[in-house]
């Protein structure tokens, strides 16, 4: 009897051989002829498509890449030459290697990513400056979507919709066009993104599913 691969499955199947076969691989230079080989999904209200699977830089990229940085720029290459263009980075992954990763992919890939990073400062002031370091490191001028990282409580959110909090910056970054879209993440209880987007104009969320949770 055959075993049946579910969609999730497949999805799963696919991330790991395209990371797997990196390791190994050159970059390569994008074919912009060939259509996208994953089915797209409307972000959120960004009214932009991205592809159903995209590349996170967390613990799994920069543990595996750490000191190994031709190896870790060759496997974003190559993930974007196999169609994938939502890459998702923050300043607290690697002590910003994994951005650092991304810019050198940047210099002459940039209209092919929407380009994600996230913030962990709750003050306006240290967004500022975090953002700016941001750009510095992913070599660019400007951000797709901007999260504010991981408000998991109710009095963390009170900090980022304070007078002077986060949230100020991000609109006035919107507002600039410096970032096109404007988001919020958390790890552990979605109840203050309820909240979050209840309250405020944010385009996006992002909140971690796993069927093999609990």
């Amino acid at each position: 009897m055959k075993r049946r691969i579910t969609r999730r499955k497949a999805l799963a199947l696919t991330a790991a051989a395209v990371g797997a076969t990196a390791c190994g691989l050159v970059a390569q230079t994008s074919d912009k002829t060939k259509p996208a080989p994953f089915p797209t999904r409307k972000l959120g209200r960004s009214g932009v498509d991205v592809p159903i699977l995209g590349f996170g830089s967390g613990s799994r990229f920069f543990n595996a890449f750490k000191g190994k940085d031709d190896e870790a720029v060759a496997a974003l290459h190559y993930a974007v030459d196999q169609g994938i263009t939502y890459f998702d980075t923050a300043t607290s992954y690697g002590n910003g290697y994994s951005q650092r990763m991304m810019g050198q992919v940047l210099r002459t890939r940039r209209s092919e990513i929407f380009l994600i990073t996230k913030l962990k400062e709750r003050t306006a002031a240290g967004a500022m400056r975090q953002f700016e370091q941001s750009l510095k490191r992913l070599r660019t001028d400007r951000l797709d979507l901007v999260h504010v990282h991981r408000v998991d409580t109710d009095e963390d959110l009170a900090k980022i919709e304070a007078k002077g909090g986060v949230l100020e910056a991000l609109y006035k970054l919107r507002d600039q066009k410096a970032v096109r879209c404007i988001g919020i993440t958390a790890h552990a209880d979605p109840a203050p993104l309820a909240k979050a987007i209840d309250r405020n104009d944010f385009d996006c969320v992002q909140f971690p599913l796993n069927a093999a949770s609990p």
